[in-house]
């Protein structure tokens, strides 16, 4: 029972990660600058993917790992193509 409760917590975790990214190497977005009026202080723009779930995510530096995070607006929506 204890293997299990383990495994489960795992999962859950695994369950958190954001998506991986599309593409690593994919060259950075160009924004209007309407879309860069949304936009908070804070997000790093030069490395920005559209995933395939239509959405942008930028390449977060944090101390310990780099992962992408979605790009938000200063509302905290997704900025996202329609697909």
């Amino acid at each position: 029972m204890k293997k299990l409760l383990v495994l489960g917590g795992f999962l859950a975790l695994a369950a958190c990660e954001p998506a991986p990214p599309a593409d690593p190497n994919a060259p950075s977005v160009q924004f209007s600058e309407q879309t860069l009026a949304l936009l908070p202080p804070g997000q790093d723009l030069t490395n920005v993917i559209l995933q395939d779930d239509n959405c942008y995510w930028y390449l977060h530096r944090g101390p310990v790992e780099d992962t992408y995070i979605p790009l938000l607006t200063r509302q905290g929506r997704g900025i996202c193509t329609q697909g």
